[in-house]
């Protein structure tokens, strides 16, 4: 469960530091949190990517080489993010083993899914988030895989944001992977164009490419 709110709350995941850097060539002031969206949009299509790959849980994806790669300390996920600071945009993957459910099978995606969303009820408020509402579900498949793709939308210390993801299923319900990201609204489009790439070139070793 912690894996799942560490991933949704992306911009949560690890304590980062906030002054002035440069990224793919454009100034970024963490203070105020304001990114020039155009040029940054420009600079995305011109990113070159490399392949990340995770030994816990058999996972890879491609990922901007230019950004900032941060795993977790379990090993399971991972974020990538344009620049270090607080409260910044970035992109998250991680794997988790599929918990069991009342009945003592493994959950469903289904199941795991309105779990993910209790949690984040629950923990909104240590995190500073308010007006959080879930504005996108409907069912998907990645590399072959049963998924829920989902979009949220929160305010946090004052700022929109939203959140767009993937949850993910195993054939066998015995592992789940969550791909998403956050980001300020004017800097979707590019978060987006960086995300599909993560979500094109996703591999899980156990399945068939």
């Amino acid at each position: 469960m912690r894996t799942l709110i560490h991933i949704l709350l992306l911009g949560c995941i690890l304590p980062l530091r906030t002054d002035w850097q440069l990224l793919a060539g454009v100034r970024l002031n963490t203070e105020s949190g304001q990114l020039k969206t155009a040029q940054y949009a420009q600079h995305v299509d011109d990113l070159k990517y490399q392949r990340y790959r995770n030994v816990r849980f058999g996972y890879s994806f491609e990922y901007p080489k230019q950004w900032i790669l941060n795993e977790a300390l379990d090993g399971g996920g991972v974020s990538v993010a344009p620049n270090q600071g607080a409260n910044l945009p970035r992109i998250g993957v991680s794997g988790f083993p599929v918990q069991a459910s009342s009945t003592g099978k493994s959950r469903t995606l289904e199941e795991d899914f309105d779990s993910m969303m209790r949690a984040m009820q629950k923990k909104r408020p240590s995190h500073g988030i308010e007006s959080f509402a879930l504005v996108k579900k409907e069912s998907a498949h990645v590399q072959g895989l049963p998924a829920i793709a989902y979009a949220m939308t929160y305010t946090r210390d004052g700022q929109s944001w939203v959140e767009e993801g993937l949850l993910v299923h195993d054939s066998h319900d015995a592992v789940a992977f969550n791909l998403g990201f956050d980001c300020r609204p004017d800097e979707l489009a590019a978060f987006r164009t960086v995300f599909d790439k993560v979500i094109r070139t996703f591999r899980v070793a156990s399945v068939p490419n």
